[in-house]
């Protein structure tokens, strides 16, 4: 099936006007009437230009066709005479000659690469040098002047004329007694200042701060009642009976009361008592040998090696002794008549290092 193919008048001549200009030809009128008249128009313009096209065409044809139509330009074979080998040998070497000159043969200047001139190092408005150390020489700087640099004396110091000495925001100086001047200090009875000459505040005599004394500030003669002195820290030489006599005496010397018995205490052979005792789990079977009782013990502190233990019993009819004895501790047996209780305590007695 075929479309059926119906343009208005105004699409086909815009066509043919497009047509013309493409072809190179310049339309006779602005906009060919959209009708068949204006149809006729645009094909005669649009003949003349691809008349004219074709004429062009054979003009440049013809050009191209020449064998040297731009004599401006130089030719292969023009060139061929001067490219011969000793012509080519004189051209490598004056190119190295120049490629190799270091004296600056296009006259560059400094400005034109953005480099500093050499004139310009140690001159005013310039750049400043450095010296062997690689520091900046003393005679380029602003020694010594107003907004410049201090310099050092021949003692390493900055000089005092070059101190704010004695001015406000500035440094102290010293007096001949290398001191501060009076003057030179906050002075007065405020805050912040200090006392000077007669200023009744340094006669003033005032009571120390409660817990202030140290041993350095008490007198040699002073007597302090020993209830006000701490003894932590107290070795034997602060105290003035001698440890063997406090150790031999046969006095009181702890102060202790008549009900107070004291063990643990070590004899001359090294040797130290501990004590106790325990219940017996259940009534006491009568004197049998399979009728007894077994309590465990430990002593309070290890001995170094096993004790020698002694045993009794609060009921005066049980029978008590003592076995399996090590360092840490040993076993209890008791033996007891149908009548003694259970709470019956069999003590014991351990002596040894």
């Amino acid at each position: 099936m075929v479309a059926t193919f119906n343009p208005s008048w105004r699409s086909i001549t815009d066509a043919l006007r497009l047509a013309v200009i493409a072809a190179g030809g310049i339309p006779s009128v602005t906009t060919y009437p959209a009708n068949w008249g204006g149809v006729i128009r645009a094909v005669q313009d649009l003949q003349a230009a691809l008349v004219t096209a074709g004429n062009a065409n054979a003009i440049v044809a013809a050009h191209v066709a020449l064998a040297d139509p731009h004599a401006q330009y130089a030719l292969d074979t023009d060139l061929a005479a001067y490219a011969t080998t000793a012509n080519l040998g004189t051209t490598s070497a004056t190119l190295s000659s120049h490629t190799g000159n270091t004296s600056n043969p296009h006259s560059t200047t400094a400005a034109q690469v953005g480099a500093i001139a050499t004139t310009a190092a140690g001159a005013a408005s310039g750049v400043a040098t450095l010296d062997g150390s690689v520091k900046v020489p003393i005679a380029q700087l602003p020694a010594g002047t107003a907004s410049g640099v201090a310099t050092l004396d021949g003692s390493v110091k900055v000089p005092i004329a070059q101190l704010p000495a004695g001015t406000a925001s500035g440094v102290a100086t010293l007096d001949g007694s290398t001191k501060v001047p009076i003057g030179q200090l906050p002075t007065g009875a405020t805050v912040a200042t200090v006392a000077i000459g007669n200023d009744a505040r340094l006669s003033d005599t005032r009571s120390p701060t409660a817990l202030s004394v140290v041993d350095g500030s008490v007198s040699a003669s002073a007597a302090i009642a020993w209830s006000k002195i701490s003894k932590s820290g107290a070795v034997a030489s602060d105290v003035s009976a001698s440890p063997a006599t406090h150790a031999t005496a046969n006095a009181n010397v702890h102060g202790l009361p008549a009900s107070v018995n004291v063990l643990g205490n070590r004899n001359a052979a090294g040797e130290f008592i501990q004590h106790g005792g325990a219940t017996a789990s259940g009534t006491l079977s009568a004197f049998t040998i399979s009728h007894f009782r077994l309590i465990a013990v430990t002593f309070p502190v290890a001995f170094s090696t096993a004790p020698r233990v002694f045993t009794g019993c609060s009921n005066a009819t049980a029978v008590t002794c003592v076995g399996s004895i090590t360092t840490t501790g040993c076993t209890l047996v008791a033996w007891g008549d149908g009548t003694l209780p259970a709470t019956a305590v069999v003590n014991y007695i351990a002596l040894g290092t």
